[in-house]
């Protein structure tokens, strides 16, 4: 007797790659028979990202999606408009202000509302200042060498983590450091994928390094002591 079963697709992959073609300019993959509520939910809310600005901010509901509101976020403070992301009550209690505190970090325009959080979009470039590289309003250079390191502490939520390393095209992200106390899976990134050669040391024995193939970007795990 033969069974045919047919596997439902992975909603975090999917996620992933609807956001990530996002930041890359490409087309948002369409929607596919059967894709759960989140994946619907993110899709719906990428297509927002293409409303012609105004002078009022653009709501982009998540819902419920904890994978679309963090993801979402690094993209509209680089997509230049006034935007306002929103969710449930309960949406909004996750924990996301690590994530909030980079990009604020980095020159993004965030602030925390009573319905979620106020961004105003734009487009960054790479400068070098006497505090180390940052970014500004501008465009960012094609092919430059010049690119952020990060760190971020993911200990809350390896989402966070994600959200930078899917928007790094935007944001010219070429190192990011996660500090958390437990290894993600290879799950952070489609192509995130350990890099056994270089993990660990005599030093830090439980140092992972974990790298990711987008342009120059090196994604590394720095454990924190128990």
């Amino acid at each position: 007797m033969r069974y045919n079963i047919q596997l439902p697709d992975n909603k975090s992959i999917r996620i992933r790659e609807m956001v990530f073609s996002c930041a890359m300019g490409s087309d948002i993959p369409p929607l596919r028979d059967g894709d759960c509520h989140d994946v619907q939910v993110t899709h719906r809310a990428l297509q927002t990202l293409s409303t012609t600005p105004s002078g009022h901010p653009v709501v982009v509901d998540v819902e419920d999606c904890g994978a679309a509101y963090r993801f979402l976020m690094p993209l509209l403070a680089a997509t230049p408009g006034r935007w306002l992301l929103t969710g449930t009550p309960r949406l909004l209690q996750r924990p996301v202000l690590p994530l909030v505190n980079v990009l604020r970090g980095i020159g993004a325009d965030i602030e925390r509302v009573e319905d979620g959080w106020s961004i105003s979009g734009k487009q960054f470039r790479v400068v070098e200042t006497r505090h180390g590289t940052s970014l500004q309003p501008g465009k960012t250079e094609a092919n430059t060498d010049d690119g952020l390191s990060l760190t971020i502490d993911a200990t809350q939520s390896s989402q966070m983590a994600s959200a930078l390393v899917l928007a790094a095209p935007l944001l010219d992200i070429r190192t990011l450091h996660l500090t958390t106390t437990e290894i993600p899976s290879s799950g952070l990134h489609p192509r995130l994928a350990r890099d056994d050669s270089r993990s660990g040391s005599s030093r830090n024995p439980h140092r992972r390094i974990w790298r990711l193939e987008c342009g120059a970007l090196l994604v590394r795990l720095r454990p924190t002591a128990s």
